[in-house]
């Protein structure tokens, strides 16, 4: 067995250690999401219920205005969360959640309706215990966002997932996507090799915790797109340039093809519409779905 050929193999040891490593890691975040979230529907059900049921009671005595905003908000609050713990069970059975925007805005209204009928409901008994819920689902949600991040940074710093052999060790570092092309092209195979060569324009949508990131982006802007070229070959470390075999084997690192071990896109690609988190793109050959992990403008001589 020559060099080159022991140096694919591992290449693809460690290629396929960290996709197994990456899909365990992503299909446990998606299964805990999912469940902390039936948690937090089925519990405004039970409260929504709790709070709503005196009030059908018949000779029930005028309802006052946090009476009358607790029914209103849990009638419109329980039918939702129903529904979002039914599709929350498809998306378990699936193991992974829908990206609709319907869905995120439909889980987002559920969740306030359901706040507003807890405060109304406890200011309805007592007006102070409205204002103590009030004042302590504010600081839960706060404590909640500050130890969610907390954890996801200690995670970022420990993550250290290493696959190697007696010969030493890898060390891979996490790269998050921040978003995702949206593009006419779904066939690899017939996209086109560079952006300049007949590349389609293209949306960059980006994920909602990124926002400050873009908000200087501008109509006109020549920016580097950087994404992960998901579809490619990561055991690849030499090919015939333009996949034409009139060419010389080439080294990867030589070569622009997708297929590498990091394989990283470079597009460099110029703004044309900006639409809230979404960027339309001239010049992107990168196929639809594919994840964006940075964007860098394009500086020229005199920065």
């Amino acid at each position: 067995m020559d060099e080159n050929t022991q140096s694919a193999e591992w290449w693809e040891r460690q290629a396929a250690a960290q996709v197994e490593w990456w899909r365990k890691r992503t299909a446990g975040q998606v299964e805990e999401t999912l469940r902390q979230d039936n948690l937090m529907y089925g519990g405004l059900i039970g409260i929504g219920v709790v709070f709503v049921q005196p009030f059908l009671t018949p000779g029930t005595a005028p309802l006052d205005l946090s009476a009358k905003i607790c029914v209103i908000a849990f009638s419109l609050a329980i039918p939702l969360l129903a529904a979002l713990v039914v599709l929350n069970r498809q998306e378990t059975y699936r193991r992974r959640a829908t990206t609709s925007v319907f869905v995120r805005v439909a889980k987002g209204s559920a969740l306030g309706l359901g706040f507003i009928g807890v405060v109304a409901g406890f200011w309805h008994i007592m007006m102070i215990a409205g204002v103590v819920v009030l004042v302590g689902g504010i600081l839960g949600l706060a404590v909640h966002s500050v130890g969610f991040v907390r954890v996801e940074e200690e995670d970022d710093a420990q993550t250290t997932h290493r696959a190697g052999s007696r010969d030493g060790e890898v060390m891979t570092y996490e790269i998050l996507p921040i978003g995702a092309v949206e593009s006419p092209l779904t066939d690899r195979a017939s996209a086109p090799k560079q952006g300049v060569e007949g590349a389609p324009e293209a949306w960059l949508a980006f994920d909602p915790a990124v926002a400050d990131g873009i908000r200087d982006l501008t109509v006109g802007d020549e920016v580097f797109v950087l994404t992960w070229l998901h579809l490619a070959d990561r055991s690849v470390l030499a090919v015939h340039p333009r996949d034409d075999p009139r060419n010389p084997l080439t080294g990867v690192f030589s070569t622009r093809s997708a297929d590498r071990p990091n394989p990283v896109g470079l597009h460099r690609v110029r703004v044309l519409e900006i639409d809230g988190l979404r960027v339309r793109v001239a010049d992107l050959e990168a196929v639809d779905g594919t994840p964006i992990v940075d964007v860098k403008p394009v500086l020229d001589a005199t920065r």
